[in-house]
This record gives structure tokens, C-alpha cells and sequence, in this order.
């Protein structure tokens, strides 16, 4: 789904994707379907541990970033404040931002000009243990 959302996703501006949900719900698989679909070549994986990944991407001549964040262990604003997102929201940066929940004000606060999409990726309500409900926005 992530890869079919992608080419809506694509445009001239910044692009921040907040995901949500139950740990396990896919909000990394979610993010390595964008990363498919932008023709990254590195493996997309989860970073829990060093809290963002870049990649660069292109796709249909059209270079840009890919920044994959798991905000999991932050706790403070101050701490999002850090990582410097605001500077990095440039034209053709794709940002997908696990746990968006964490800080939804500050992301919506600092993608003022980005456009924002915002899905909810849940386990429990879902037709099996493969499947998942995801809603847009919050």
C-alpha cells in the first residue's frame, strides 16, 4: 500500500507522512513500500535505534530525499527540535515519520508549506492477523 500511495505523494514540494498504530501494525513496511516505489536501492530498515535514516531517490528523472524516522524513544520536544526536521523539509524530500502520534503539533507546526498526510495503521478491527485498517488522518 505504501508503494501505491507513493505516486500521490510525488510533487514539487515536501511531503511528510505521519504513521501511527499498534506496535507490529507496519508502519516500517509502510515506509519500505515508499522507499519501493521511489527505486531506492538500499534496503529500507527500521530506525528504531539511530531515529532517522536518509536515502536519496529517483524516480522518472526526478531526484529527491527519503527521510525514514522512528520516533519511538523520543520524549521531549526539545528532543524533536534536535533532529533539525524543519531545515530538511525541502522541495522533493519525502519524510515518513513512525510514531507520528508522539508529535503530531510539532510536525504540523513545522510542515506549514509541506503537504501532510496522516494514516493510522491498526491490527485490532482487522479481517485477520495479515491484514490491517488503515484510516487517514487522526
Amino acid at each position: 500500500i505504501g508503494s501505491h500511495l507513493s505516486e500521490r505523494l510525488l510533487g514539487g514540494g515536501a511531503t511528510v507522512v505521519g504513521l501511527y498504530g499498534d506496535l507490529g501494525a507496519g508502519k516500517t513496511v509502510f515506509a519500505k513500500g515508499i522507499g519501493a516505489w521511489l527505486k531506492i536501492k538500499q534496503p529500507i530498515t527500521s530506525p528504531t535505534f539511530t531515529i532517522a535514516k536518509e536515502y536519496d531517490w529517483v524516480r522518472y528523472g526526478i531526484k529527491g530525499r527519503f527521510l525514514h524516522l522512528d520516533t519511538w524513544r523520543l520524549q521531549h520536544l526539545e528532543e524533536f527540535e534536535a533532529l533539525g526536521l524543519k531545515k530538511q523539509l525541502l522541495p522533493k524530500t519525502i519524510m515518513a515519520i513512525e510514531w507520528a502520534d508522539r508529535s503530531f503539533d510539532y510536525l504540523l507546526k513545522i510542515a506549514r508549506k509541506a503537504k501532510v498526510v496522516i494514516l493510522s495503521l491498526q491490527t485490532e478491527g482487522a479481517a485477520s492477523p495479515t491484514h490491517r485498517r488503515i484510516t487517514f488522518g487522526r
